[in-house]
């Protein structure tokens, strides 16, 4: 009755049917035994349209991992959605024009002063949606959260488990969206008999280089990144995009601003005037010319 043709097996309707219904698990089976095939463009659409109008995120994910995707002009929502439905469906629209999902530099604080926390990763490309190991959060100390920083493939669900040794409480959950390109998450677990770990809100945004370069900088100031080890004396100039996005962001007050090369993510630190690479983890020297001597006399001083 919705005007949806499937090319493929009548296995395919059960797809539709199971999608409808919000039953992960069978969606999950029924496209592990190869029924997405002959699946048309538009019944894609309108399944994902389906799952994120009723709130079945699990369904999308599923769908999503079996490269299914949805142009904007095929979808049929006719609903607000919100939530992870609204982060997975933005998802699928930016893998149907063929591009690869960005990485998101993602920070995460720690402000338990007893817990470590476990942190596992479902990727959006796994149709099985395993938890797989990410890392580990560290347990703050008094006045210093736990910290750690990492690159995320957006549509990413992370899963954020207190150290097993101390208690098990429920689980954290977050997805991660596709904007901004700089989020940071802040995690807490109250001191008393029944402790339950809690995201706390609102959390800092930093914006990614892009985010800048659509004003002209109030004054333009040349930057330079050394090529080398610090101290080398290899210095070379930015790009006129993201020297341009340096300096209006220093303009607003900015003191971080996300830059993505290919795969890599770096983050510029306007305030100490450096880059990281947050895949390696090696981090560069900035400077402006024309004030670079009295900075460093500043430094030394």
């Amino acid at each position: 009755g919705n005007g949806i043709m499937f090319e493929g097996s009548i296995n395919e309707w059960a797809l539709a049917a199971q999608v409808r219904v919000g039953n992960s698990e069978a969606v999950i089976h029924l496209l592990s035994t190869g029924n997405s095939r002959g699946v048309s463009e538009t019944a894609r659409a309108f399944l994902l349209g389906s799952a994120a109008q009723a709130g079945h995120a699990r369904v999308m994910r599923a769908l999503i991992g079996a490269n299914f995707t949805a142009k904007p002009n095929l979808l049929q929502v006719t609903t607000p959605i919100t939530g992870d439905c609204a982060i997975l469906l933005d998802i699928a629209q930016y893998l149907s024009a063929g591009s690869a999902l960005p990485n998101v530099l993602l920070r995460v604080e720690n402000r338990s002063l007893s817990h470590a926390m476990s942190v596992y990763a479902v990727h959006p490309w796994d149709p099985s949606m395993c938890e797989r190991p990410f890392g580990t959060i560290p347990k703050g100390r008094p006045g210093q959260p736990g910290v750690e920083q990492a690159p995320v493939p957006a549509g990413c669900e992370l899963v954020f488990y207190p150290d097993p040794q101390t208690f098990t409480p429920g689980v954290l959950r977050r997805m991660v969206a596709r904007e901004p390109n700089f989020q940071t998450l802040v995690i807490d677990i109250p001191p008393s008999s029944n402790p339950v770990p809690s995201f706390v809100e609102p959390a800092p945004v930093f914006p990614m280089a892009s985010a800048f370069t659509a004003h002209s900088p109030v004054v333009s100031v040349p930057w330079e990144w050394e090529d080398g080890p610090k101290g080398s004396g290899k210095w070379k100039p930015f790009d006129r995009s993201t020297n341009d996005a340096i300096n209006v962001a220093h303009a607003a007050g900015q003191r971080y601003i996300l830059m993505n090369r290919g795969q890599v993510a770096y983050v510029i630190d306007i305030s100490s005037r450096t880059q990281r690479n947050e895949r390696t983890g090696f981090v560069r020297a900035l400077r402006t010319p024309q004030i670079n001597t009295h900075a460093e006399a500043g430094a030394e001083a």
